[in-house]
Order: structure tokens, then C-alpha cells, then sequence
């Protein structure tokens, strides 16, 4: 019975090994306003880049208006040029964590992952049975 357990406590350790190593990015497929973009995904191995598309743009002079937008993982990405002016579509490209957001309020809580503490948790838990094994 009990290496039944020792088994299985690794096989899940991989499991939310893999959900801690995954991206994380800022889902909306069809174009929203920006502000109200804030579903998060977990990307797959494939797609190692959160993208955000500006589909249209209420800006103008003084800079104040709507941005609405596309967000998503990506398996590639191909950013527009920081030095293009009036691009109507700009394309941007990130890697990290919930970084596409363009246009969300900094403030905003963004709560903690379960595999950054289910990992621990199981790490313990493997440690634990390897003590109690003996």
C-alpha cells in the first residue's frame, strides 16, 4: 500500500511541475476593450509568448481614448517596430506572466497560482513518505 503512495506522489509533482512552468496570459480572442480583457490562460508548451493585437483606436490628440483589443498565447510572435508611427494594428510581444496588459489597471490583484503552492506542497508530501517509509 505504501508504495502505492510513493508512486503516485511523484507522478502528481509532475503534473503541477508542469502547470507552475506554464505561461500565463491574457485571453480574448475577438476584440474587446482593453480594460475589459482580464481572463487568464494557461499557454500549452507550444506557445512560449503572450501576444496582444490593437484592432482599433479611439486615440487622438491629447493620447485619450478606448484601445480594443486581441490577447492571447502565441507560438510566434512578431512585434511591430517601437520606432513605426501610425501603425492603425500594432502587434505586441511578451514572455512572462500576465504580460500583455496593455491597458489594464496596474492595481489590479492578480492572486496566486495553485502550482506555486501545490509544488511545495508536494515536495513535502514526497518527503515526508520517504521519511515514514523507512
Amino acid at each position: 500500500m505504501m508504495k502505492k503512495g510513493i508512486l503516485t506522489v511523484p507522478l502528481l509533482a509532475l503534473f503541477y511541475v508542469d502547470l507552475v512552468l506554464s505561461l500565463e496570459c491574457y485571453y480574448c480572442p475577438s476584440a474587446v476593450p482593453s480594460a475589459e480583457c482580464t481572463e487568464v490562460v494557461n499557454c500549452t508548451k507550444n506557445e512560449p509568448m503572450c501576444k496582444t493585437k490593437v484592432t482599433d483606436s479611439d486615440f487622438g490628440f491629447p493620447f485619450q481614448g478606448t484601445e480594443h483589443v486581441t490577447r492571447g498565447c502565441a507560438k510566434q510572435c512578431f512585434p511591430s517596430s517601437l520606432d513605426t508611427i501610425g501603425d492603425a494594428n500594432p502587434i505586441f510581444c511578451c514572455n512572462s506572466d500576465r504580460c500583455n496588459n496593455r491597458g489594464l489597471s496596474a492595481g489590479k490583484a492578480t492572486g496566486i497560482r495553485a502550482g506555486r503552492v501545490a509544488l511545495p506542497m508536494c515536495m513535502a508530501s514526497i518527503f515526508f513518505l520517504h521519511r515514514t517509509a523507512r
